[in-house]
């Protein structure tokens, strides 16, 4: 989650940003409200980003984010109200003596359209993908629980299969680029299905990448500056209906057999090599070093025979 300083500009006027009003929002907290709340949101997101997306004429990338962003704050309740009242500087704020939570930021909120849509998409997955041997690991289910993320243990696989809601705008816009039926269906968020960190990537300080096989972590000679955890990445979109179909198909089993039969790597994303575009795999590297070590070993017993003979 981003630093609460870097979400909300209060220079923006997010409600015009949609083309709303807010006193015309609806404020009551009951269930009935807030799915009214969410539904007007989620109508105003539609328009605003057919209208503004760079694949339209006169479209503009930075005004497109701004759309993403101005859903992502007024559709949360805590985000929201902070921006209603000018932020922890505002008079309004200090004299109604609100407290912020600051630990709930991003946090996973129920009766959001995250929530809802990640329930959906929960329950379609443990029904109606028809991989066998498949259970719940992690299901979300108060304000204190993970962000947006469900989680299942498959038989076979060397990592749990994550479902997860990621509120990004740069995500957002990079997936809905395309037709106009893609932006029209676009979500505010991006739908991501993957088996999170099965590869680890090393940055050497000689501008050397070294890439693990997924699920190996080893000890690999030399100085390491960083690392990095990739995911297979099984899907990402941001349209609803297509992450449904994706599930129920059963594009979702078979990539799920595919990574238990060992073709995993297909859905590794190839990690942007440095400048010099070099890189090693750790079973080269591993070979390498036992190659080394049985020549040096012939070396010595060549060495011995050669004293002996002395």
């Amino acid at each position: 989650m981003k630093n609460i300083t870097d979400i909300i500009d209060y220079n923006q006027n997010y409600y015009e940003i949609l083309g709303l009003i807010p006193e015309d929002l609806p404020s009551g907290k009951d269930p009935s409200s807030k799915r009214l709340l969410n539904e007007i949101l989620r109508k105003a997101y539609h328009k605003k980003l057919f209208e503004v997306h760079p694949d339209r004429p006169n479209g503009d990338e930075e005004k497109c984010k701004l759309v993403v962003k101005a859903h992502m704050i007024l559709s949360d309740p805590v985000l929201r109200n902070l921006y209603d009242k000018g932020g922890i500087q505002s008079e309004n704020f200090l004299k109604d003596g609100i407290k912020i939570d600051w630990s709930k930021f991003g946090k996973y909120r129920k009766g959001s359209l995250a929530d809802m849509i990640g329930k959906a998409l929960f329950e379609k997955i443990l029904n109606e993908s028809g991989i066998d041997n498949i259970e719940v690991k992690f299901v979300p289910f108060d304000e204190e629980a993970h962000n947006y993320q469900w989680e299942f243990i498959i038989e076979g696989l060397p990592k749990e299969l994550v479902l997860t809601i990621v509120e990004d705008e740069n995500e957002v816009l990079k997936l809905t680029k395309g037709d106009d039926d893609t932006i029209k269906q676009a979500l505010p968020f991006k739908i991501y299905i993957c088996l999170p960190s099965v590869k680890i990537v090393m940055m050497r300080t000689d501008d050397l990448n070294v890439e693990t096989a997924p699920g190996v972590i080893d000890v690999i000679p030399g100085k390491i500056k960083n690392a990095q955890f990739l995911d297979a990445d099984i899907l990402g979109t941001t349209n609803y209906e297509n992450a449904v179909e994706f599930i129920k198909n059963g594009d979702l089993k078979k990539a799920i057999e595919e990574c238990i039969n060992g073709e995993i790597d297909k859905y590794i994303k190839q990690f942007k090599k440095k400048k010099d575009n070099q890189t090693s795999s750790i079973l080269n590297k591993q070979e390498m070093y036992r190659r080394d070590q049985e020549q040096l070993k012939k070396l010595m017993e060549m060495s011995q025979k050669v004293e002996k003979i002395k």
